[in-house]
């Protein structure tokens, strides 16, 4: 693997370790009693959304699930399009949001653009990929 592909790879493998723990509640102290000398009470549901969509699950639920799939998804595209010998990956931009993948930028020509895309499908979890690159020389 290239140098640089090896660098995102292990970015790409920090952040989602930071992610990780975005979804997960902060700890509460016991609420039975009065708060001692200095602190204020702190309601129990404080900082929770209680609103609840048709669905039934609070507003909010999964979204950083999602946002972390979705940064593994940037990361995989990312790394394979760096891997490949048939792309030139540091010109192009790749972008997760709910699962479609958007990549931006300008390559050689029209066939790095057909791989780009299709090294982007190939990645699990990938639902869609729309392509907003450019061959550079086609106006």
């Amino acid at each position: 693997m290239r140098p640089i592909a090896s660098f995102i790879v292990a970015a790409a493998a920090a952040s989602l370790a930071v992610l990780a723990g975005c979804d997960r509640e902060p700890e509460q102290p016991p609420t039975g009693g009065a708060p001692a000398y200095g602190e204020r009470a702190i309601p129990p549901n404080a900082g929770r959304s209680v609103a609840q969509p048709e669905g039934g699950s609070p507003e909010g639920s999964g979204s950083a699930k999602q946002a972390l799939n979705d940064a593994g998804i940037t990361a995989q595209v990312k790394a394979k399009l760096l891997a490949s010998p048939d792309v030139d990956g540091t010109s192009i931009n790749v972008d997760t949001s709910q699962g479609r993948v958007t990549l931006a930028g300008e390559v050689p020509d029209k066939s790095q653009i057909d791989r780009a895309v299709r090294i982007a499908r190939s990645v699990d979890g990938v639902k869609a990929v729309e392509s907003e690159l450019t061959a550079r020389g086609s106006g």
